[in-house]
């Protein structure tokens, strides 16, 4: 529910997907550029939908792309300055979001995130 809510913020606030956030967030937290097999094996998704967010975040001008010049087919992607203005501001919002929807478990977010490690551990098992 909480990440259908967000995806609903984003989408309505900024006109962009879950997907395209948690790219934007993965450039700003590594902060170099990234071929994009590196983003695809640290977002844990495909070349595919690698690509299909990139092409659409460069046509919106916030992430620049560069070939290399030992192969031209490889690209690096990273944030353009204007990327990172707008997913600061969003990522500031994303924040102020979770953390109210997260304030009816004020105090017993130890006992969340244990019940959080049961379900991974049932999950995991079948």
């Amino acid at each position: 529910m909480i990440e259908n809510e967000v995806r609903r913020r984003l989408r309505e606030r900024f006109q962009i997907t879950l997907p395209q956030f948690d790219l934007l967030s993965a450039l700003e937290r590594v902060d170099r550029p990234m071929t994009m097999s590196e983003l695809s094996e640290y977002l844990l998704v495909s070349n595919g939908n690698v690509t299909g967010v990139v092409r659409r975040l460069t046509e919106k001008g916030w992430l620049n792309l560069k070939h290399q010049p030992e192969d031209r087919r490889k690209q690096t992607v990273c944030l353009s300055e204007r990327g990172r203005h707008t997913f600061l501001e969003m990522a500031h919002e994303h924040r102020d979001w979770i953390s109210t929807l997260m304030s009816g478990i004020r105090g017993q977010e130890d006992d969340f995130g244990e019940y959080l490690k049961k379900i991974r551990s049932s999950l995991e098992k079948q």
